[in-house]
Parts: C-alpha cells; sequence; structure tokens
C-alpha cells in the first residue's frame, strides 16, 4: 500500500530572493515534501495555483469580536480592549469563541499563528487542548501583566502552563508597561535555561509607549535595551510591530536573531505610525507579518500583503515570503513546496499572477485548503 500522495499543480511561492512559478509534481509522505519532479501523479490539480499557507505571528485571541471596533490611540483603545478580555475569564464564552476563531483562521488560509491569550490560566489550558485536535499550528500563551499585581502568583501560573505544554505555548508579557522589571528578569532568566521557549511581545509601536518604559524603566537607554540586558531576546521571541527603532535597536534585534513582526493593517487602524520594512530588511532583520486583531481590521492576508505594500513598496514576491513564514514558529521553510517543507497550502482558481494575488485577491477567493497534504475538510459555516 502507497504511503505516499503526489499533486501536480502551478505552485507560486518565494524564497526571500526570488519568485518561484512552476509547474511540478511534489511528493508527500507523513506531510513532508518528499520529491520534486515532472511525471506521474495522484491528485491532479492542474487547474489551480497553490500559494503556502499564510502564517499569523501577532493576533490576540481574546480580541476576535472586536475587529474594527473602538478608535484612537493605542492607550485609548486599550482603556476598551482590557474590559473586553475580561470576559474570558468565563470558559463557555471562551470555548465558543475558539470555534469561531478557529474556522476563522482556516478559511482565510492561515494554518500558522502566534497567539496571544487572555491573562487567565485556566482559559489558556482550554484553548491549547481545543486546537491541537486541529490541522493548525499554533503556539499560544497567557499575557503575563503583573504590574499592580501578584508577580509570584503571575509567574507560577506561567510556570504551570510552560510544564504542562512546552512546545505549545510561549511567554507572553504583554509589553514593557504591564510588567515589572522583576518579571522580565524572570522571563529572560528562563530562556536562558530553556532557549527553545517561544517570547511574544510588544516593542515601540506608539511614541507615547516608548515615552511611558523610559519613566517606568530609567535605568535602560531603549526600550530594546530593556529586552535584552533583562535576556528576554532570543532566536524565538517575536517582537511585534517595532515601528520606532534606532539603528542601534535594530543591531540589537539583528545581533540576539530575534523577530519584528510587522502589523500594518493595525498600524493604520490606531494610527501608531509605519514601519520602514525596506530598511529593515536592508538591515538583516528577520520580518514576518501578523493580522493583530482586533486592532487589525480582519485576517485577510491578501489585504494585509496590500496594506503592507502601501506602507513600504516592497517587491511582491517578498511580501509573499513575510506572509508565509512558519520558521518563526520553529517549523521548517524553504519557501513552501521544497522538498523537505511541509505541504501546507492554499488553492486559488486559475493562474493569477503575483501583481493580482496582492492587488486584486481576498481570502473569499480560496478554494481549498491543505494541511500536511491532506484537505481540509471541516464544516467551516
Amino acid at each position: 500500500m502507497k504511503d505516499s500522495i503526489s499533486f501536480r499543480a502551478r505552485f507560486l511561492y518565494s524564497d526571500g530572493q526570488k519568485l518561484i512559478d512552476e509547474i511540478k509534481v511534489i511528493e508527500v509522505k507523513n506531510g513532508v515534501i518528499i520529491e520534486e519532479r515532472e511525471k506521474k501523479w495522484d491528485i491532479d490539480l492542474i487547474n489551480y495555483t497553490a500559494i503556502p499557507a499564510f502564517s499569523d505571528l501577532h493576533l490576540h485571541f481574546p480580541q476576535f469580536w472586536t475587529m474594527g471596533k473602538f478608535k484612537g490611540t493605542l492607550f485609548e483603545w486599550l482603556e476598551h480592549i482590557i474590559d473586553e478580555e475580561e470576559k474570558y475569564n468565563n470558559l463557555k464564552f471562551a470555548e465558543e469563541t475558539a470555534f469561531y476563531f478557529k474556522n476563522a483562521l482556516i478559511k482565510n488560509g492561515i494554518l500558522y499563528a502566534g497567539v496571544y491569550g487572555s491573562k487567565h490560566a485556566r482559559t489558556i489550558r482550554y484553548l491549547i487542548n481545543f486546537f491541537k485536535r486541529y490541522p493548525l499550528h499554533i503556539i499560544l500563551g497567557k499575557v503575563i501583566m503583573d504590574r499592580g499585581g501578584n508577580t509570584e502568583k503571575e509567574w507560577q501560573e506561567t510556570l504551570s502552563l510552560l510544564k504542562m505544554y512546552r512546545e505549545r505555548t510561549a511567554l507572553i508579557p504583554r509589553f514593557a508597561p504591564s510588567v515589572t522589571e522583576e518579571m522580565l528578569i524572570r522571563i529572560g532568566n528562563y530562556v536562558k535555561k530553556n532557549p527553545q521557549t517561544f517570547v511574544f511581545t510588544h516593542l515601540s509601536e506608539t511614541k507615547d509607549e516608548i515615552a511611558t518604559v523610559k519613566k517606568l524603566f530609567k535605568n535602560y537607554s531603549s526600550y530594546t535595551e530593556l529586552y535584552e540586558k533583562t535576556g528576554i531576546l532570543s532566536q524565538n521571541t517575536l517582537l511585534g510591530h517595532g515601528i520606532y527603532l534606532t539603528d542601534d535597536e535594530l543591531n540589537t534585534v539583528k545581533r540576539n536573531g530575534s523577530w519584528i513582526i510587522h502589523c500594518p493593517s493595525s498600524n493604520f487602524f490606531l494610527h501608531s505610525g509605519n514601519m520602514k520594512t525596506k530598511y529593515y530588511l536592508d538591515k538583516g532583520i528577520k520580518i514576518g507579518m501578523g493580522s493583530d486583531i482586533g486592532a487589525g481590521v480582519n485576517l485577510d492576508f491578501f489585504e494585509l500583503m496590500r496594506i503592507a505594500y502601501f506602507n513600504s513598496s516592497l517587491k511582491l514576491h517578498k511580501l509573499l515570503y513575510m506572509a508565509t513564514r512558519r520558521d518563526a514558529l520553529g517549523v521548517r521553510f524553504l519557501g513552501g513546496f521544497k522538498k523537505g517543507d511541509f505541504a501546507d497550502f492554499i488553492l486559488l482558481k486559475g493562474y493569477p499572477d503575483i501583481d493580482e494575488i496582492v492587488f486584486k485577491y481576498n481570502s473569499s477567493l480560496i478554494k481549498e485548503v491543505f494541511f500536511r497534504g491532506k484537505l481540509i475538510e471541516e464544516n467551516l459555516s
């Protein structure tokens, strides 16, 4: 009995250096592409274009119902959001939201996600167990906010989640103004002993935020130095936004191998500013992309690439590459359709070129989604 399956299609993807557009056959075994060839296939998808599944590297689960709601600057908006997130102490509400959240990810072709949870440990336990039942690769953690609270209690709840779930969870100090220096040092010490641990946090999203950090952490010359000296920067640290970084701060991010996650939709929605994406890439910074719902107004990655282009006129294949970088979550990624890649992809009808995909497409034009070489046949209504 054959233990692999092969597909013929038109494959469109980027390796970060160039756009690759080819008709070929890929053979998949145990979810991984084990061979590329020209002939003999099991499933013919020649009337479709396959692109890699999207990787949403910065989004907030408890803000799912607030997409496009509220207005103002970041701090004004957060006053509403913190109250909304408190609803997730109700486990039944979290359970109902998880079902719609999971469906929305798949419908939008997002199979990889770095997810900020709520602050409620019981809810996070439920969510991790829920999502691992589905064809998704999700890293999700409890948001840490100990400023004005009980640092020891907050840390022990976080440690408990790390011990239970390890590779499925992350350390998530929400942003520097919400945590104490003691908490950042505890996180940094844990990361030094466990370098495979993911850290998600925000960095330099607004000028007001940066000013607040300077007032709260007077012994550090910059927001980024605070993160480096407390030890939370590593190759598995994903830093949301990073709009206002100096060259010294960019060098710090690069030196530690950390990621900047570009969130163009929310940057515009909250009028936070425009990230100098091309400049950062030229400096050698690793950049992924995030919807950042709920300040990001939807989960449509076609629209997100479009907004990112308007923000900084990158070559389109680089936008596609940024939108599909599953390697930020520790998964092998050679572009999406090379030998050794996982066969996680989206089918688009016809042969659109990269211009059409970025400027004309939206998630409603996704025909089918495959995870590990298997069609996702969930009822997503």
